[in-house]
């Protein structure tokens, strides 16, 4: 959710939130905000009644991931974990949008294009290579450096040793675009994730990732610093 929007759940668990925008709340969630009701309640018309040895919750309400029915459950404690890691994922990039369109007229993903060009040797990647190392498609990219074309930031020139590669270009303007919005990107990062921890809880923090990236990427294709800090 942006940051400043506000929000209201409708009868159908979506969440309704002041800019327009809405998502499906979790199950979790949606427990908690129906009326309880008794453990040997009738089911309503339509509906299964759950066994008591799966019934997790005082209004008879047990969340898919949790049910004794699959091979792998997860317990009470992994299910919050998991809740709360769902959250983070789903609010974190809404908060970055939110700061850089303010502040600097980009979207988080316009920054980490111009960021990752501005990495590399000589400012300038192939557009595969920028796709993979971004996690995005070609086509959703080549929207984004066209419209970063637009406003002076990038420019798109042909591999001289090979006519089929395209390779994308910070411009002096891009670069100067990076260096006067990284201050304000950062500020918020800091705000929002860093100084919530403790150093101690940075480090764990950058290990998990270690970990979950180490699943999720094991070719490194995001170009993120692996090992051990």
């Amino acid at each position: 959710m942006p940051l400043g929007a506000t929000s209201h759940q409708d009868h159908a668990g979506r969440l309704e939130f002041s800019d327009g925008h809405s998502a499906s709340t979790p199950w979790t969630h949606r427990a908690t905000l129906a009326a309880p009701g008794p453990l040997h309640s009738s089911p309503l018309p339509g509906q299964e009644r759950v066994p008591r040895n799966r019934r997790t919750t005082s209004d008879d309400r047990v969340h898919p991931m949790c049910s004794a029915d699959d091979a792998c459950p997860l317990s009470d404690r992994e299910m919050r974990a998991w809740a709360r890691l769902e959250a983070v994922v789903e609010l974190l990039p809404g908060a970055l949008d939110s700061q850089l369109q303010r502040d600097a007229q980009l979207t988080h993903f316009d920054y980490l294009v111009l960021a990752k060009l501005a990495d590399h040797d000589e400012h300038a990647m192939r557009m595969t290579q920028l796709a993979s190392s971004t996690n995005a498609t070609l086509p959703r990219l080549s929207h984004v450096v066209t419209r970063l074309e637009h406003r002076g930031f990038v420019e798109r020139t042909t591999c001289s040793s090979d006519r089929r590669v395209t390779i994308a270009r910070l411009t002096d303007d891009g670069l100067a675009k990076v260096v006067s919005s990284t201050p304000g990107h950062v500020r918020n990062v800091r705000d929002i994730v860093i100084d919530q921890l403790t150093a101690e809880q940075v480090g764990q923090l950058s290990e998990i990732c270690n970990r979950l990236l180490h699943r999720l990427d094991p070719e490194n294709r995001l170009e993120v610093c692996r090992g051990h800090d």
